[in-house]
């Protein structure tokens, strides 16, 4: 932390000071899984995503950075810094669903 700029700082105080809403996530874990998972799940699967969000973050700064454009992160950013993210490691939630059952639907 000794070698963060001004602006690297703020943001890590901003993550550590922010946090996923545990009863959101519970009820996202209800209607996708069909489950009540207990508040422990809940924890664990909230700061996995907190961690996922933090590098998505991140990854976009970088894409801004070498684009040369500065301000507040657009849509395209997150998108390319998704794009790296999934070249880089894999697809996230790779699982299958239940078969017959689909997660994201209209």
């Amino acid at each position: 932390m000794e070698n963060f700029t001004q602006d690297q700082h703020d943001r890590y105080e901003q993550y550590r000071r922010s946090a996923i809403n545990k009863n959101t996530v519970r009820k996202f874990i209800n209607h996708t899984f069909g489950t009540n998972p207990s508040m422990n799940v809940a924890q664990v699967i909230s700061g996995f995503s907190k961690v996922f969000v933090g590098e998505m973050v991140e990854k976009a700064r970088q894409v801004q950075q070498s684009r040369g454009e500065s301000g507040p992160l657009a849509p395209e950013h997150l998108r390319e810094a998704y794009r790296m993210y999934t070249e880089e490691k894999g697809k996230v939630g790779v699982a299958l669903p239940q078969r017959g059952k689909r997660l994201f639907f209209r």
